[in-house]
Order: structure tokens, then C-alpha cells, then sequence
């Protein structure tokens, strides 16, 4: 009505009142160092601290599997087959793929199929050859954006990877995909080890995101990306 001065007049969402509602909004406003309206969900935690330590490239892989397990077996086959290929490339100093990675199935779909979010570069030829030995479908392999504060683009394609099971910042694509199984694991990524002498960086800040002990504010200010001080 003409008028009408109610709570619900205001409640749209903006970079200064509520901003954890939109991907493009909290993105700006964790740039700005402004505070979001509530606290973050354990898998909005661990967004900002994936994007803190920037992933390089964005992978979907197709399968024909019926099941998770079959799909995260096949996942971890094609991991293997890319990191012996890398350790021919640098036998002195090899590095493994890393990766953060979601499994993924379309409501009725009958099928899953991995994004994953990585670090470094790989061989789109190579990538491809492998996949096709393995039975998957063909490859999407996508550079990212180089300067991820505040950027749309690179934030959408990150909260697209990570949230295909659950909601995070106004993102709902989970919706339009079957629920993951309570026991499932929520993100796919390398051990804990390796991780820690090849991308320190990420380790830490995944472990500051799972801690409860450890505030969104102290998050914010322990990931140099968001940090203020």
C-alpha cells in the first residue's frame, strides 16, 4: 500500500543490509569489508575460503554412472591418470592435481558428474584422452578470471561448483538436483598430506572454515583475500 513504512518494505537485499542473499552482493561487500547480515553456513565458510586461495580453472566431467560411488571411483581413477602424467612432466619436482571437487546428480537423471575447481594447468588434449579411456564423457575445462575480490564471474563459477547439494549466498541450484546422502562427503579433494606440501595455502584455510571455534570475523581476517587489516 501507498505508504506502508513496514519491515518488509525494506528487507531487500543491498550491500549494507543483507547482502549474504546474493552471490554478486556479497561479493562486493566482503570486498568492501562490509559484515553480512547472519552468520555463514558451513559451506559458505568454506567458499570464501576456496576463493581465498584462488583456484585457476573450473572442470565438469560427465559419466554414465547410476551411482556416487561409481562416479567418485571413476573421479579418482582420472586424478591418478593425470598425476602420473604430471610426474613425467616434472620427475624432480612433481606436483600433483589439486583440486575441490562436488558429485552431482540432475533430478532423474539416472547419472552423476563431477565439478571440481582447480589449481594449475592441464592439457586439454591430454585431459580428454584420458576421459574417453575411462568412459566419460567429454571434458569441460574453463580458465578463471584472474582477480577473484568483488569479481561476479569468478565468484558464480565457484558457488556453482561447490553449492550443486546445498544452498549458499541466494544460490539455489541444489533444488533442480537429487539430495546428498547425509553420509556423503561434501567436498571431494586430495589428502590432507598432500595438501600440505603442495597448496598449504588451501589446507589452512579449509581447516579455519571447519573449525566452530573460529568466528566468520576471524575466518574473514585469517583469508588474505578478505582480510582488512
Amino acid at each position: 500500500m501507498p505508504g506502508d513504512s513496514g519491515p518488509a518494505a525494506f528487507d531487500w537485499p543491498t550491500m549494507r543490509n543483507h547482502p549474504e542473499r546474493s552471490v554478486w552482493l556479497t561479493a562486493e561487500a566482503l570486498a568492501r569489508g562490509y559484515p553480512l547480515g547472519v552468520p555463514m553456513t558451513t559451506i559458505e565458510r568454506r567458499i570464501v575460503a576456496v576463493i581465498s586461495a584462488r583456484p585457476t580453472h573450473t572442470l565438469t566431467v560427465h559419466s554414465g554412472s547410476a551411482s556416487r560411488a561409481e562416479m567418485a571411483a571413476q573421479f579418482r581413477r582420472l586424478v591418478k591418470r593425470l598425476n602420473r602424467g604430471l610426474a613425467k612432466r616434472s620427475p624432480q619436482n612433481p606436483k600433483p592435481l589439486i583440486y575441490v571437487a562436488t558429485l552431482a546428480s540432475a533430478q532423474n537423471s539416472g547419472r552423476y558428474h563431477v565439478h571440481a575447481l582447480l589449481w594449475g594447468y592441464l592439457h586439454a588434449v591430454v585431459l580428454l584422452g584420458h576421459c574417453r579411456d575411462l568412459g566419460l564423457g567429454k571434458p569441460k575445462l574453463r580458465r578463471l578470471p584472474a582477480e577473484p575480490t568483488g569479481d561476479l564471474n569468478y565468484w558464480q563459477q565457484v558457488v556453482y561448483v561447490i553449492a550443486q547439494n546445498e544452498p549458499a549466498f541466494g544460490y539455489h541450484k541444489h533444488r533442480l538436483n537429487e539430495e546428498r546422502h547425509p553420509w556423503s562427503r561434501r567436498l571431494l579433494t586430495p589428502q590432507k598430506a598432500t595438501l600440505a606440501r603442495h597448496c598449504p595455502h588451501l589446507l589452512s584455510a579449509l581447516d579455519a572454515a571447519n573449525d566452530p571455534a573460529v568466528s566468520d570475523e576471524a575466518l574473514l581476517s585469517l583469508l588474505p583475500t578478505f582480510s582488512r587489516s
